[in-house]
């Protein structure tokens, strides 16, 4: 641990102690009565986890403006894909956030905190954990995924008619009183209505497009893939990294401990390594089968991965 996270963990502590008195322990240290409290002493991870994990964030756009609530997924999002008139949820695997603008109606607000248990159902993840942001108050940890986020960004999009009228307001301040403004207001707000509306109408998604109803459904065709997005989007990840060759699929190839740890053969997905030995082999170089080492905990895998030189 570093000497800012020790120091969070002080003040943490301190404000849960309510006066009783603090006892700091160095890892390795731990008195019996430590772990006792804990259930006992056990394997445990020596390393930080990750945020997330193996697949990429997925971002959903959730609105009704079309009279209907209905998610898209984004690709190739950024921070400023989050309209403050519109709702969010991000998948980062091991958090989903729901993202409120602050423009939204109550109506988007309540249907995406329904997506989201439909969703972490149809995924086999119920008891992931949602997090809600407010618009505009994002923590580290959802901004974390936004490439460049800027904290101090104004609002994604602002509504032209509105901003007018309160320009308009402040000029007729003083001169002609309420009736004046009235007038100005009636005379000028179609056209600038008629602005905002166009500016909708261009955010609009093309009927039948990567769309999702409010259904009990929408999760499991969340999952499928849609018009926009690609047809093998593994596939096309890999080959992007690896300058056109995918990875072979550990059932398809069977690669020596031997060969793995020399990294010589292009076709093994390095994430994956261990999978491309025999089970034989496999059993012997990890101490277990492959049936139990994929029930096992991250941690755990990584460090048997480690202790075998595949990591």
């Amino acid at each position: 641990s570093n000497a800012a996270e020790r120091q969070v963990a002080a003040s943490v502590a301190s404000a849960l102690a309510a006066g009783r008195p603090l006892v700091t322990l160095e890892e390795g240290e731990e008195p019996e009565s430590f772990w006792e409290a804990l259930g006992g002493k056990a394997d445990y991870p020596k390393e930080k986890q990750t945020m997330g994990g193996e697949a990429p964030p997925r971002l959903f756009e959730c609105s009704n403006r079309t009279g209907a609530f209905v998610a898209t997924e984004l690709f190739g999002w950024s921070q400023g894909d989050l309209l403050p008139t519109e709702c969010f949820l991000l998948d980062t695997v091991s958090s989903l956030f729901v993202w409120n603008g602050g423009e939204a109606n109550e109506t988007e607000k309540r249907g995406v905190a329904t997506l989201a248990k439909e969703y972490l159902e149809a995924v086999g993840r119920p008891s992931c954990p949602v997090i809600t942001v407010a618009g505009g108050l994002e923590p580290a940890l959802f901004a974390s995924h936004f490439l460049g986020w800027d904290f101090d960004a104004p609002p994604a999009f602002v509504d032209p008619y509105e901003a007018k009228l309160a320009l308009l307001a402040q000029a007729n301040v003083g001169m002609g009183g309420e009736e004046a403004e009235t007038e100005t207001r009636d005379s000028g707000a179609p056209a600038y209505r008629a602005q905002y509306e166009a500016k909708l109408a261009a955010l609009e998604k093309p009927a039948g497009a990567g769309k999702w109803e409010n259904s009990a459904s929408w999760a499991t065709h969340a999952l499928k893939p849609t018009e926009e997005k690609p047809k093998d989007l593994t596939a096309e990840r890999a080959m992007t990294v690896r300058g056109g060759m995918a990875y072979a699929e550990p059932s398809e190839l069977t690669v020596t401990l031997e060969v793995l740890k020399l990294n010589d053969e292009p076709r093994v997905d390095p994430t994956r390594k261990e999978m491309y030995l025999s089970d034989s082999e496999f059993q012997q170089a990890l101490g277990c089968t492959k049936a139990e080492y994929v029930k096992m905990k991250a941690w755990k895998q990584t460090d048997l991965k480690k202790k075998a030189s595949l990591f």
